[in-house]
C-alpha cells in the first residue's frame, strides 16, 4: 500500500487515513478466517490488518490459518498472555491513525470502517465513535439486535456509556491519540480489561453514536468472557466504576440519584454481584431519609405497616396513625396505645377516612419529604415492590410511585394509594386543588410504577456450554449420567468422601481437561464401599461394596478404558485401593493435597489445632510421623504436590521421595488477578473479611482475642466472617460489635457478598500448613488486599503480590494483629507490601497441568 503521510505520521491512501484493524487470537482456527475476511473485505481504502497469535497451541490450526492469508495481514506471534497483552502487541505494531479491534470469532460488514470515518469527520479531535452490533450464533444465524446507540445523549457524562453497557468494543474506531493518553489494556483483568479501559477512556474523550449495526458479534459456548469467572470480573469492574464517580462526588443526592440510574441497566443484566452492592449502598442511603408512615390505627395493621416497611429498608420517623374507630371506646383505647417511636394519632372516623383525607392529614402533620401510605387489610405488600417505590422517590426518578395494584384497589379505605411512596412537594402542589376528587387525580396522574424501567440497551445473552450427552456407558450395568467417548482414554482421580478443597482441586483439574480425555471420580467411604461417578466427585452414581465386589469394580473400570489413575485421596479406600490398582495394571500417579499419606495427622496440627512447628518434624520421635500408608507409593509414575511447600515437607517427613511441585491452574489467574478493594477514607471504619470454616485450625482463637481487643480499645475496625461455624464461639464474641459471624453462603455467591460488604481487607489467620488454600484463591479473585499467616503455600502464593502483607506464625499474636490493622487503617492501606522468603523451597512447574500431566495418556 502506498501513500503520503498524515500529520501523524500514518501512511494513507490518498485522502484516507489508515486504520489499523487488529484482532487477537488464541486457539481461534474455528472463526478465525471468516473475520480477516470480513476484515480485508472493507470499502475503507486504507486498511491494515493486523493478527496476533497469542500462543495458540492447537497443533498449529491457528497458524495456519492466518499463514493461508499471505502477505494481505502483518502477523505477530508471541507467548500466551491473553486478550490485554495481545491488543497491546497488535497496538504496538500499529502504522495507523485509527485502532478498530476486532474478536476472532466476530465479523465487520464491508461498510463498518468508512461509516465510522464518515461520522468521525465532523467530530471534535479525540472523539470515539461506537455502534450497534447485531449478535450470531455459531453457525452465523442471527439471534439479536442490540442497540447501543439507543438512549444515548450528548450532555450525559460519556462514562455512563460505559455503565450502561453501551460499549461493544469491535463496534468502535478509536483515534490513536487515546490510546497513547490511556496507556496499555490491563493484562491483570483477563475478560474485563476491555471495560476497564472505555471507562478510562471516557473520562477524557467524548463518545459519538454510529446508529448502524454494522458488526456482528459471536456468541458461542467458547467464549471466556460467557464464563461464570467473567461475570464475578465484572460485578467487582462495575463496583470500581462507581466508586471511582463517588471519589469525584459522593453527595448523598448525587449518589443516590446515580445509583438508581446504573441499577436500571443492572436490573436487566446478570451481574448479580453489583447489583448486589448497588442495592445495599442504596439502602444505607435510604435508611438516612426522612419517612412518615401512614396508616390506619386499628386491628393491628399499624405494627404490620411498620414491619412491611422495615423489611422493604425504610427508615419510619414520624408514625400517622388514622382513627376510623366508629364508637368512642376504640377510639379512646387507640389514642392511648404507646407506640415504640413518636406517633400522632389523628380522628378520621367513619367515612372521613379516605385517601384525600389521608393525605391532607399528613401534609398537617409531618415534615418528612417521604410520605409511605399502607394499608395491609388486604393481605401483604411485597417488600422488593415497596422498596422500588421508596428508592424511585428519593432518588426523585418520579415524583410518586405505587407498590401496589393501581388498576385494581380493591375496598381498601386508601384507594389506589394502599401501598404508595409520594414526594411531598408534589402531594403539597397536588392539594392545592381545593376539590378533592380533582386533587386526587392530579395526585394520581403522577403515580408511577415503582420498578426501575428496563435498560435502554439490549444486553448479549450469556452463552451457555451445550447440553452434556446423555446415556449408557460401556456395560449396560453402569448407569452413568455422562456418555464416555471410546475414542479418549479415560482417567479415574480417586478422592475422598469429606467434600472440601480436595473435591474442588479434582474438579478444577478435571475441567481444564475433559475435552481431551475421558474423567471418572471414585472414593471410598469407611472401607466399606466405593462410588463411582461421571459427573462429579460429590455425585455417586454407582456403589460398590468392598472388598466383596472388588473384582466387578475393576472389571468395570476396564471396560471405561481406564488408562491411568491419580490418587489424590485415600481415606475411607486405604485398605483396598493398593489392591485395586494393581487389578487394574495400569499407570498411576499420587498427589499430595495434604500430609495424610506420611503423618497420622493431615493437617499437622497438636490438640488445639496449632501447627506442631518445623522443629518438631525434625526428629525422629514425633509421634504423628509414620511410614506411608500408600504402600505402594513409591511405585507411582509421578509424585505430586499442590505446592513448593508441601513438596519441600514431604521430602523432609519422607527422606529419598522426590515431588514434584505443582500449581493449579484456577479459572481467573489468582495470582496475576487485579486489585479490585474500595477506597479507605481518612477515619473511615476498616472492613475486615475472614473467610472460610470458623474452626481451630483456621484461626478461631486468634480471631477471638483480636475482637475482644478492638472492643477494649475502642478501635473503628469490624471483623466479618464467612463460612460455616465448627467451633462455637462464646456468648462474648457474639455480643461483640467488632466482629459478625454471617454463617455459611452457597458456592457461587461470594462474589455478591464481597461486593455487598466492600471489605478493604482479607484477614486470613491460618494456624495449620495450607498446602494450597482455595480461601487464599477466593480473597486474590475478589481484588482484596491480604493479612495473612505464611504457613504453607501461603508465602509462595503471595510472593511479590501488591497490597499482601505476610507474618510469620510466631508474629502473630492478638496485640500484633491489632497493631497492623490499626497502621493499615491509619496510612489508609498505603502500607508497603511484606513477604516471607521462599528462595529455599523447591522449584515450581507452573504450567505441569497444561502441559505435562495428560502427556502419558496420550502416548498411550
Amino acid at each position: 500500500m502506498q501513500g503520503s503521510e498524515t500529520r501523524a505520521g500514518s501512511p494513507v491512501a490518498g485522502n484516507h487515513e489508515l486504520v489499523s484493524i487488529v484482532i487477537p487470537v488464541f486457539n481461534g482456527a474455528r472463526y478465525l478466517g471468516e473475520a480477516i475476511r470480513s476484515a480485508l473485505g472493507q470499502t475503507w481504502p486504507a486498511v491494515e490488518v493486523i493478527v496476533v497469535n497469542d500462543g495458540s497451541d492447537d497443533g498449529g490450526a491457528t497458524q495456519r490459518v492466518i499463514e493461508s492469508f499471505g502477505t494481505a495481514v502483518r502477523v505477530i506471534v508471541k507467548p500466551n498472555g491473553g486478550v490485554a497483552t495481545a491488543l497491546n502487541a497488535g497496538i504496538a505494531a500499529m502504522r495507523g491513525a485509527w485502532f478498530s479491534w476486532l474478536s476472532h470469532d466476530d465479523l465487520y460488514l464491508p461498510r463498518k470502517i468508512e461509516r465510522y470515518m464518515e461520522v468521525l469527520a465532523t467530530a471534535p479531535e479525540g472523539a470515539v465513535a461506537f455502534g450497534d452490533t447485531e449478535y450470531i450464533d455459531g453457525r452465523g444465524e442471527l439471534l439479536h439486535r442490540a442497540e447501543f446507540t439507543r438512549g444515548f445523549c450528548a450532555q450525559d457524562d460519556p462514562r455512563w456509556n460505559v455503565l450502561e453497557g453501551r460499549i461493544n468494543g469491535c463496534a468502535m474506531l478509536i483515534p490513536r491519540v487515546c490510546l497513547e493518553a490511556c496507556g496499555p489494556f490491563d493484562p491483570a483483568l483477563p475478560t474485563t480489561q476491555d471495560y476497564a479501559y472505555w471507562f478510562r477512556m471516557a473520562s477524557r474523550y467524548p463518545l459519538i453514536p454510529v446508529r448502524e449495526a454494522l458488526v456482528r458479534g459471536r456468541v458461542h459456548s467458547e467464549q471466556g468472557s460467557r464464563h461464570s469467572r467473567h461475570l464475578e470480573e465484572a460485578n467487582l469492574l462495575w463496583v470500581w466504576m462507581l466508586e471511582c464517580l463517588d471519589a469525584e462526588d459522593s453527595t448523598p443526592a448525587v449518589r443516590k440519584a446515580r445509583l438508581y440510574r446504573v441499577l436500571k441497566f443492572l436490573r436487566v443484566s446478570s451481574y448479580a454481584g453489583a447489583r448486589a452492592y448497588v442495592e445495599a449502598r442504596l439502602g444505607e442511603l435510604l435508611a438516612d431519609a426522612p419517612v412518615a408512615l401512614v396508616c390506619a390505627a386499628d386491628d393491628g395493621s399499624a405494627g404490620a405497616a411498620l414491619q412491611s416497611l422495615a423489611a422493604a429498608g425504610g427508615a419510619c420517623k414520624e408514625l400517622m396513625l388514622i382513627d376510623r374507630a366508629a364508637d368512642a371506646d376504640t377510639a379512646l383505647r387507640i389514642a392511648a396505645t404507646r407506640w415504640p417511636i413518636s406517633a400522632v394519632t389523628i380522628r378520621l372516623p367513619g367515612a372521613a377516612a379516605h385517601a384525600a383525607s389521608a393525605v391532607r392529614a399528613a401534609l398537617r402533620h409531618s415534615r418528612a419529604r417521604l410520605l409511605v401510605f399502607l394499608d395491609l387489610s388486604l393481605g401483604p405488600i411485597d417488600a422488593q415492590m415497596l422498596r422500588d417505590a421508596l428508592l424511585a422517590v428519593d432518588c426523585g426518578a418520579v415524583q410518586s410511585a405505587n407498590a401496589g395494584d393501581v388498576a385494581s384497589p380493591g375496598s381498601s379505605w386508601l384507594g389506589p394509594l394502599r401501598a404508595a411512596v409520594i414526594d411531598r412537594d408534589a402531594a403539597a402542589e397536588c392539594m392545592q386543588i381545593g376539590d378533592d376528587a380533582a386533587a386526587m387525580r392530579a395526585l394520581l396522574s403522577r403515580l408511577a410504577p415503582s420498578s426501575p424501567p428496563s435498560g435502554t440497551v439490549g444486553v448479549p445473552p450469556r452463552a451457555l456450554p451445550p447440553a452434556v450427552e446423555r446415556g449408557a456407558v460401556g456395560q449396560a450395568r453402569l448407569p452413568l449420567s455422562v456418555a464416555l467417548r471410546p475414542t479418549c482414554p479415560t482417567l479415574l482421580i480417586v478422592v475422598h468422601g469429606w467434600g472440601g478443597g480436595t473435591i474442588r482441586y479434582a474438579e478444577t483439574l478435571a475441567q481444564l481437561h475433559r475435552a481431551q480425555v475421558n474423567v471418572l471420580f471414585g472414593w471410598g467411604v469407611a472401607e466399606e464401599t466405593f462410588f463411582l461417578s461421571s459427573v462429579g466427585a460429590e455425585a455417586p452414581e454407582i456403589a460398590y461394596r468392598m472388598p466383596a465386589e472388588m473384582n466387578q469394580l475393576s472389571a468395570d473400570l476396564r471396560d471405561l478404558q481406564v488408562a491411568r489413575v491419580d490418587v489424590m485421596h485415600t481415606i475411607g479406600m486405604d485398605t483396598h485401593l493398593e489392591a485395586l490398582i494393581d487389578r487394574l495394571g495400569v499407570p498411576f500417579d499420587l498427589t499430595f493435597l495434604d500430609y495424610h499419606q506420611v503423618a497420622t495427622q493431615p493437617h499437622l496440627v497438636d490438640e488445639t489445632g496449632v501447627f506442631v512447628g518445623d522443629d518438631a518434624l525434625a526428629g525422629e520421635e514425633w509421634p504423628f510421623k509414620r511410614s506411608a500408608r500408600f504402600q505402594r507409593l513409591r511405585a507411582a509414575d509421578r509424585l505430586i504436590a499442590c505446592s513448593r511447600d508441601l513438596a519441600s515437607r514431604i521430602e523432609r517427613l519422607a527422606p529419598g521421595l522426590r515431588v514434584l511441585a505443582v500449581r493449579l491452574p484456577e479459572p481467573g489467574n489468582p495470582e496475576r488477578f487485579a486489585l479490585h478493594a474500595p477506597p479507605l477514607a481518612d477515619g473511615e471504619e476498616l472492613r475486615v473479611l475472614c473467610l472460610g470454616r470458623f474452626a481451630p485450625h483456621k484461626g478461631a482463637s486468634i480471631v477471638m482475642d483480636v475482637a475482644e481487643l478492638l472492643r477494649t480499645r475502642g478501635l473503628r475496625i469490624r471483623i466479618d466472617w464467612l463460612g460455616g461455624i465448627l467451633t462455637p464461639p462464646p456468648l462474648d464474641m457474639l455480643m461483640n460489635p467488632h466482629v459478625r459471624l454471617l454463617g455459611e453462603y452457597r458456592q457461587g455467591e461470594l462474589n455478591a457478598w464481597v461486593c455487598r460488604l466492600r471489605p478493604h481487607l482479607a484477614w486470613l489467620p491460618f494456624s495449620a500448613p495450607e498446602t494450597h488454600s482455595f480461601a487464599l484463591s477466593e480473597v486474590m479473585l475478589q481484588g482484596l488486599p491480604i493479612l495473612s499467616t505464611g504457613l504453607g503455600a501461603v508465602a509462595e502464593r503471595l510472593f511479590g503480590r501488591p497490597a499482601s502483607w505476610v507474618l510469620t506464625p510466631e508474629e502473630v499474636s492478638a496485640e500484633n494483629i491489632v497493631n497492623r490493622l490499626e497502621a493499615l487503617q491509619r496510612q489508609r492501606m498505603a502500607t508497603p507490601a511484606r513477604w516471607l522468603p521462599v528462595n529455599h523451597l523447591p522449584p515450581l512447574s507452573a504450567h505441569f497441568y497444561e502441559r505435562e500431566y495428560l502427556r502419558p495418556l496420550a502416548a498411550s
